[in-house]
């Protein structure tokens, strides 16, 4: 998870094929983003990787005096304190699951805890022991818990608060790339990687299994983060109070496609508000347009992981627009 930021090389030059209107838009944000970039990101990699320095050494240590360490094998790849936001103050949800038939699409209401999780997800596994490591899993809930605490506020501050505070907008666009690239099907079928990159030099020199296919993984990711920060922190960030309420995916960006060429990315962030990434489309949400954008979304991701979270208090309304909406299969603009 070492991050170089000071690698990124990107042009000015609008995308081919992407409009005018966004276009123009884009070389204006990345000209910004490009000359605050340094000011913003060094300091916060640096921090970062010095806390990582730390807990590598701290993990080393306990396994000197108290032996190996066993990590949390149950690892929630959409984290517990945004599923919050679409439980209020409530200890239930209902995972929505297109792959169910019938009525069993909403299943049982469940806690936060069984929602949207896999066993060692992102720990590196040694399979001779069966012993997980996990120094992953514990940097990646280190940043949810930097990022929680901001999470509300920004929703309630809305545009003005990421623009006033931009260090909090740079930690939420890495968080934001790390979610957009470290999805679970990214890291359970990414075999025809390994196979590459394992034959570069970076590897060439080290001993296996040791350094398992599993870690080998999170490197290859770690080095496109810096990439898709860059350009999600370039966009603009536009807070929308939504007509009806909004569920969480099991893959967090509604309509999203390729990381800058995509017009417009929703984010939920609760069950009324709504994060617009743009460069300059900027839409009013109507209650028809979020169903079916939503579902369609939803239909399209990978099968085993076409889910939502849903408060109990929405489930009837998603219902309806789910019986209504069900045939949409390409993403409705």
């Amino acid at each position: 998870m070492r991050l170089d930021e000071t690698t990124i090389t990107v042009s000015t030059r609008p995308p081919e094929g992407m409009n005018p209107y966004d276009g123009g838009e884009y070389t204006k944000q990345i000209k910004w983003a490009r000359g605050v970039w340094d000011e913003v990101a060094g300091p916060l990699s640096e921090r970062w990787n010095a806390w990582l320095d730390r807990e590598n050494e701290r993990i080393k240590q306990l396994v000197i005096t108290e032996g190996d360490q066993e990590p949390p094998r149950k690892n929630h790849y959409i984290p517990q304190f945004w599923m919050k936001q679409f439980a209020d103050d409530i200890s239930r949800v209902f995972q929505f699951d297109w792959d169910r038939k019938g009525t069993a699409k909403f299943g049982k209401l469940r806690g936060l805890k069984g929602c949207m999780f896999e066993t060692d997800l992102f720990n590196v596994v040694e399979p001779e022991r069966n012993k997980a490591h996990a120094t992953s899993e514990y940097a990646r809930g280190r940043m949810e818990s930097d990022i929680a605490p901001y999470w509300k506020e920004f929703a309630k501050h809305g545009t003005g608060y990421v623009r006033d505070n931009l260090d909090i907008k740079m930690m939420m666009s890495e968080y934001l790339a790390r979610l957009w690239h470290f999805s679970p099907w990214t890291i359970r079928h990414s075999d025809n990687i390994i196979a590459e990159i394992m034959q570069g030099e970076k590897y060439a020199s080290l001993e296996l299994p040791a350094y398992t296919s599993r870690k080998v993984i999170f490197d290859y990711w770690d080095d496109q983060i810096p990439w898709a920060k860059f350009h999600l922190f370039a966009r603009n960030w536009t807070i929308l109070h939504t007509p009806t309420p909004l569920t969480l995916p099991s893959f967090p960006f509604i309509g999203a496609g390729h990381i800058v060429t995509t017009p417009l990315i929703w984010v939920p962030l609760s069950r009324r508000m709504l994060l617009a990434l743009h460069w300059n489309l900027k839409l009013v949400p109507t209650k028809r347009m979020i169903y079916r954008r939503f579902l369609a979304h939803v239909h399209n991701l990978p099968k085993g992981y076409r889910k939502m979270i849903i408060h109990p208090d929405d489930k009837n309304c998603w219902s309806r627009a789910f019986n209504r909406h069900r045939g949409c299969g390409a993403d409705p603009r």
